[in-house]
């Protein structure tokens, strides 16, 4: 492995200090990659918890900001909207 060698162009330069020389190595050797995984699986957001709330309560929660949550979080930013719209297309294969 030419990487390895301290005398190298690359390490050269850089003139590494030997403790984090003995850690990279570890790391590099003893460590190795971790194989690919055999089979894609999508992650499917919209089936968590989190997404199916934003997509059922949206609508509601900004009817209701105006009169409920203005006075202590002040007033609505309208690029919410366009946050949470991209945020629901994300990971629609329709929506590219």
């Amino acid at each position: 492995m030419p990487f390895l060698s301290r005398r190298g162009t690359l390490f050269a330069r850089f003139r590494i200090p030997s403790a984090y020389w003995v850690l990279f190595t570890s790391l590099i050797l003893h460590n190795p990659m971790p194989e690919a995984c055999p089979v894609y699986r999508p992650r499917m957001p919209h089936l968590t918890p989190y997404y199916q709330c934003v997509q059922d309560h949206f609508e509601t929660f900004e009817q209701v900001y105006e009169q409920r949550f203005q006075k202590r979080y002040g007033f609505w930013r309208p690029y919410l909207r366009e946050v949470i719209i991209r945020y629901l297309e994300c990971g629609d294969l329709h929506n590219g």
